[in-house]
């Protein structure tokens, strides 16, 4: 068995006669390597199996540890110190001004006075309840009121902007219901913005109208003709069901004022047809050769056709730039050809006459 290294040095002294059995005691009382699960590397360090921690009776240094008191202490150089100190424990929490981990279904990271204000959060919520996790800035969720059942997708800061009193329901940017109806939203004064590579290639802009092939805000509507302008092209668009025009409500039953439209051959006939390229204002492409109308001409003869929008100071969309809705033309067009064959109609009948 090991012996104390006092009583080893009485036995070893010069002159003395050890037998076997304090030669065994001497090798006890080393550690061996192997069997002891003890072993010291240059690079990895000291090993030890079965290691246990026990009281410090010697003076401590930096760095010194013992076990005391249902814990591990590690000696900062000038005090004992368990080794958790300064962190709370994972435990749950009660109601008081200290930091959480876990209290009614919550998990996260908090520091102020209670789990109500906590931001930073990961929660597990009964059904019916708000839930929330974050990380970074995204969050998702689901919550309770007008949104109910619904799983949310936010950025965290919506919560603190005044819009909607920072209401996630409101403010959120996607969601889907439990029917896998799924939801796009915004806030007042933002866009939906659809890209590619970071690049945008459509948007709803704050206005509720569609921008496609580029994002930048349509032409402000202006007096005395404002429309609303919905859709927003940039380029091309195609419509794939036969028909250059797009359908619209012509039952007698949504009309009123109903009156006969005589314009017909004279207005026709002042019109001016040229050939041009567009110069890259308001949303065209530059040296794109096109045939057509030129606005300020038609508006003094078929007035009607003529469409005023632009923005006050914007040299891309000018205020008061003309469009035209060519739509009327071909009633236009209808009532000509009514005259022309009137027209021939009478020649002939002069003609029989004249034969006569």
């Amino acid at each position: 068995m090991e012996r104390p290294r006092p009583d080893l040095k009485t036995i070893f002294r010069d002159g003395a006669r050890p037998n076997g059995i304090d030669f065994g005691d001497l090798f006890d009382s080393f550690v061996h390597r192997s069997q002891d699960g003890f072993s010291f590397n240059p690079v990895s360090g000291i090993k030890a199996d079965n290691f246990t921690l026990g009281t410090f009776s010697a003076t401590p240094a930096a760095g010194s540890m013992r076990f005391l008191g249902g814990e591990i202490q590690f000696y900062n150089g000038t005090e004992w110190k368990g080794v958790g100190s300064g962190f709370a424990p994972l435990a749950s929490q009660p109601p008081s001004n200290q930091p959480d981990v876990a209290y009614r279904g919550r998990v996260g990271v908090n520091l102020g006075p209670s789990p109500i204000t906590m931001t930073d959060d990961f929660e597990v919520g009964a059904a019916g309840t708000v839930t929330k996790g974050r990380v970074g800035n995204a969050v998702i969720g689901s919550h309770i009121g007008g949104n109910a059942g619904r799983a949310l997708f936010f950025h965290q800061r919506v919560r603190l902007l005044a819009t909607n009193g920072g209401s996630p329901e409101a403010n959120y940017g996607f969601g889907q219901n439990q029917n896998g109806s799924v939801f796009i939203n915004t806030i007042t004064g933002q866009a939906i913005t659809f890209s590619a590579n970071d690049v945008s290639f459509a948007e709803f802009n704050p206005a509720g109208r569609l921008v496609l092939g580029g994002n930048t805000i349509p032409l402000t509507p202006a007096a005395p003709t404002a429309d609303t302008l919905s859709l927003h092209v940039y380029g091309n668009a195609i419509k794939s069901q036969g028909g250059a025009n797009w359908l619209s409500t012509s039952d007698e039953r949504t009309k009123k004022d109903i009156q006969d439209f005589h314009d017909g051959l004279e207005k026709l006939k002042a019109l001016r047809l040229v050939n041009f390229k567009y110069n890259g204002k308001g949303g065209t492409q530059d040296n794109v050769e096109q045939i057509g109308l030129i606005g300020q001409q038609v508006e003094a003869v078929i007035p009607y056709m003529v469409k005023r929008l632009g923005n006050a100071g914007d040299e891309r969309f000018p205020e008061d730039m003309l469009l035209l809705d060519t739509s009327p033309l071909i009633y236009v067009v209808i009532n000509a050809v009514r005259e022309l064959d009137e027209k021939i109609q009478q020649l002939q009948q002069l003609k029989t006459a004249h034969n006569a």
